[in-house]
């Protein structure tokens, strides 16, 4: 049975599937842009979400990569700041 504005997947409301539900499903990134427009750190939760970690998880990882302080912006913000610094060191280093 569908009750408007939930879906189900493997006869569960999807936001109660359990990591091991998760692990039942693949996964294929869109190009759609909607991972783009999130935030760094809404992408790892989804991802952490559907590998079972805790969100604690995720500040640890972006410590690890140098990137905390960048968690708020879009993963699109990050690569524009990126390419914008690589043309700027390219810059001075001719």
């Amino acid at each position: 049975m569908l009750i408007a504005g939930k879906t189900e997947l493997l006869g569960k409301v999807s936001e109660k599937l359990t990591p091991a539900d998760l692990e039942q499903i693949g996964l294929v990134s869109d190009t759609s842009g909607f991972y783009e427009k999130l935030s760094l750190y809404k992408n790892l939760q989804a991802y952490a979400k559907l590998y079972g970690k805790a969100n604690s998880r995720v500040d640890e990882v972006l410590k690890q990569v140098d990137l905390y302080d960048s968690k708020k912006f879009s993963s699109r913000e990050i690569i524009d700041r990126n390419e914008a610094t690589n043309v700027s060191s390219k810059s001075f280093n001719q």
